[in-house]
């Protein structure tokens, strides 16, 4: 159960809201990733999960970012807010997620014709197929 906290204008809706954890801790969600949280589908906020964590700036201050359950949301400074999530997420946690080499996501997941899974980053993209132990980073 989510409640709005604030709201900019009826028509605009929430710029921020109360949603609980696991652990039953409310976590603000809010702004940019609001908008991208309630933009995404039942299945994808099922494999997001809920937050463990209000929004936190990157090490370097150039993004901000929520954990959740299964995944994150992110987003640089000035860009779009992307869903990084599952297998793909480790792999790009393992090369220090938007402070490593690979950076910040460029896309959401996407399914390729061969039914694998891929999500590009500003240096490169990290692929992953169902039955695969692990994700494949490919940098550009």
């Amino acid at each position: 159960m989510m409640s709005s906290s604030a709201t900019s204008s009826a028509a605009a809706g929430p710029t921020s809201t109360q949603i609980p954890g696991a652990n039953g801790t409310p976590y603000t969600v809010q702004g940019p990733i609001l908008a991208k949280y309630q933009s995404l589908t039942a299945d994808q906020l099922k494999d997001l999960g809920k937050p463990y964590d209000n929004e936190l700036k990157t090490k370097d201050g150039t993004g901000s970012y929520q954990q959740f359950d299964g995944g994150v949301l992110i987003y640089k400074n000035g860009g779009s807010v992307y869903f990084v999530w599952g297998k793909i997420r480790d792999a790009w946690n393992a090369v220090q997620a938007s402070q490593g080499k690979l950076g910040y996501p460029t896309s959401d997941e996407t399914v390729q014709p061969d039914g694998s899974y891929k999500s590009t980053f500003e240096h490169g993209t990290v692929t992953w197929k169902t039955g695969d132990p692990d994700a494949t980073v490919t940098m550009s």
